[in-house]
């Protein structure tokens, strides 16, 4: 599994690792230099299919929406490919939807243990922040004793998606619960802290511009 870090970055929505080692690798060409190659002109990409009958457990399914992108880029690269903006936020697309495809085939099943857990990396992959937040609600609620990387995973998914519904009081509540278990990174908590710090401003914001008005 990718390092802490790189979860946050993706839970932030913020271009992934090999996303941008592709980009300092591989020099980004014009339109016209992808629609020769076929790419740019192609139709969007299907979503994928479900597969009732898929066996693989429920790390396997992460695993394989998990590193999507890292083997598409190796493909490009490996095939000296052309490579703008627009291939990528395709790329990117097409992941999501297979990660949302992997989550309906999971959320089928009587799920229990971790395999909640890469549920709700999934949606988070997906970028259903909701069904999310939700999914790992569930796995700590059901693992009270939950520890390390996937405890401390599932609270920044739950501080981060409380903090933008002003959910204060959870999203603090988890941080300190956070603040107090390993795995760690200095700039994963510093961002998880900053999430809650802007919720409050947010809310003495609206405050004070509802108490203006009622001067007014």
């Amino acid at each position: 599994m990718k390092l802490f870090a790189l979860l946050l970055l993706l839970t932030l929505a913020i271009v992934g690792v090999n996303d941008r080692a592709l980009a300092q690798s591989q020099p980004v060409k014009d339109a016209a230099g992808v629609a020769r190659n076929g790419e740019a002109n192609k139709p969007a990409a299907e979503k994928p299919s479900l597969n009732p009958n898929d066996a693989r457990t429920a790390a396997q399914l992460f695993e394989d929406a998990d590193k999507y992108l890292e083997k598409k880029f190796a493909e490009f690269e490996n095939r000296h490919m052309p490579f703008d903006a627009r291939l990528s936020d395709k790329i990117k697309q097409e992941q999501r939807d297979l990660a949302a495809s992997y989550a309906t085939l999971l959320a089928a099943r009587q799920l229990e243990g971790q395999d909640v857990y890469y549920l709700g990396l999934l949606y988070n992959l997906a970028r259903n922040f909701d069904a999310a937040l939700e999914t790992m609600r569930r796995f700590l609620a059901e693992n009270p004793k939950a520890t390390g990387e996937p405890a401390q995973n599932a609270r920044a998914i739950i501080v981060i998606q409380a903090a933008k519904k002003g959910l204060l009081e959870e999203a603090g509540s988890r941080l300190a619960e956070y603040a107090k278990d390993q795995p760690q990174l200095a700039e994963d908590r510093y961002t998880l802290e900053n999430w809650v710090g802007v919720g409050y401003f947010k809310i003495k914001r609206r405050r004070r511009g509802s108490s203006s008005a009622t001067q007014s």
